[in-house]
């Protein structure tokens, strides 16, 4: 049998404020209350899940009203994101809503694609953060410091999750999955010159 062994690769999320946050917020929020949606309620130990309200199986259809009005403002925001760790775009693969009510949670889980983004579209500070765990030491949990405005970049691969929600202020995400194409040339360049 064939025994392999963990070398640590750096991973990293990108957390930051998106700065058309005020000018938007209120319109997103508008249409996600007229838009359809779905609940989710799984209950499997580590992997409970109990979203009150959420359209991720409507993820790949962008003619939602919503999803229409966020998705250029998004797509431009990502894409400068996405540049700051050398990729030239990224295309946005699934994008939908979730909204957490009292005792709401999403269990560790991860996503497909290269990159997962979280948009804090409402987010009040006495709510839990998302935590992810530490690829390279399954034994640390990271909570990064976010606040409503935020969108926060990880690798798909990274597990994640939403803790219960203890407080009676409903939070509001906007999530995605994206693929980084197109490595920088300047990088690409730079290291072959090596």
């Amino acid at each position: 049998m064939s025994k392999y062994y963990k070398h640590k690769l750096g991973s990293f999320y990108l957390l930051g404020a998106f700065e058309q946050h005020n000018d938007i917020k209120d319109k997103i929020l508008k249409l996600i209350d007229d838009n359809k949606h779905e609940t989710l309620q799984e209950e499997a130990g580590v992997f409970s899940n109990r979203i009150t309200k959420l359209d991720w199986n409507s993820g790949k259809n962008l003619t939602r009203e919503w999803a229409k009005f966020c998705y250029p403002v998004l797509q431009e925001e990502l894409t400068k994101i996405i540049n700051q760790i050398g990729y030239v775009e990224c295309h946005i693969e699934d994008l939908w809503f979730q909204q957490y009510y009292h005792n709401d949670t999403h269990g560790w889980h991860t996503h497909g694609h290269n990159f997962t983004v979280v948009y804090y579209l409402e987010l009040d500070k006495e709510s839990p953060k998302t935590e992810l765990i530490d690829p390279a030491d399954q034994d640390k949990i990271i909570t990064p410091e976010i606040k409503e405005g935020d969108i926060l970049l990880f690798p798909s691969y990274v597990i994640h999750r939403a803790p219960v929600l203890n407080n009676k202020i409903r939070k509001t995400i906007i999530s995605a999955n994206i693929t980084a194409v197109d490595p920088n040339p300047k990088i690409i360049y730079s290291l072959n010159s090596l």
